[in-house]
């Protein structure tokens, strides 16, 4: 069972969990009365629920999105959050696009449009792009 650590001082630390201390934490914090919610799958999705044990983690699975698309596929490896990571190339293209096809519009529509696109592909996203700021420099 180990725990590797990295960073540079106490604040900006990350620590990687070998599989086994992972399903000691998991274990250690129900012991304690702790509730553990995290990824798991169910009915042919990923899901946040309770979970009994490091066991319901969605090791080696994750999923493809894009809007209006959504499917759970297999993974190469058996990364307990490797779901996690998002189409973000994706957004990121798809935004450069939109943007540069749009640029004759004001900045409030033009940011509009960006919280549109980054909707359109998650829309438990979707209050985390209010957390846009669009400021076109043209040349």
């Amino acid at each position: 069972m180990g725990v590797s650590m990295s960073g540079y001082g106490e604040e900006s630390a990350v620590a990687a969990l070998d599989v086994a201390a992972l399903h000691r934490l998991v274990e250690v914090l129900i012991e304690q009365g702790y509730r553990v919610v995290g990824p798991t799958l169910r009915d042919n999705a990923i899901v946040l629920d309770e979970l009994e044990s490091a066991a319901e983690l969605p090791c080696g699975w994750g999923v493809e999105v894009a809007p209006g698309h959504y499917r759970l596929r297999r993974r190469d490896d058996d990364a307990a959050f490797g779901h996690s990571s998002g189409p973000q190339a994706a957004i990121e293209a798809d935004l450069a696009r939109m943007v540069s096809d749009n640029l004759e519009l004001e900045d409030a529509e033009l940011t509009a449009l960006c919280e549109k696109v980054i909707r359109s592909y998650d829309p438990c996203i979707s209050c985390s792009a209010h957390f846009l700021t669009l400021t076109v420099h043209q040349v």
